[in-house]
């Protein structure tokens, strides 16, 4: 089960608090999730937001003159 936090395109481990996920029907803990620490929330904030290249559209073709 994947627990990091994807930050600025990396997944990291979260710096903060444990928190525990409990399976109900077994009553017991599943796996413990860092919680994010305020560096990290600050540093998703400011990652960047434009789309990665392969997420960008194509640029249209300019037409050229055959004179």
């Amino acid at each position: 089960m994947q627990t990091k936090l994807l930050i600025n395109g990396k997944l990291v481990q979260g710096e903060g608090p444990a928190q525990a996920v409990f399976n109900p029907s077994l009553g017991r803990v599943l796996v413990e999730i860092h919680e994010a620490s305020e560096a990290q929330v600050d540093a998703a904030v400011r990652a960047p937001t434009r789309p990665s290249k392969a997420g960008r559209k194509p640029r249209p073709r300019t037409a050229r003159c055959c004179c």
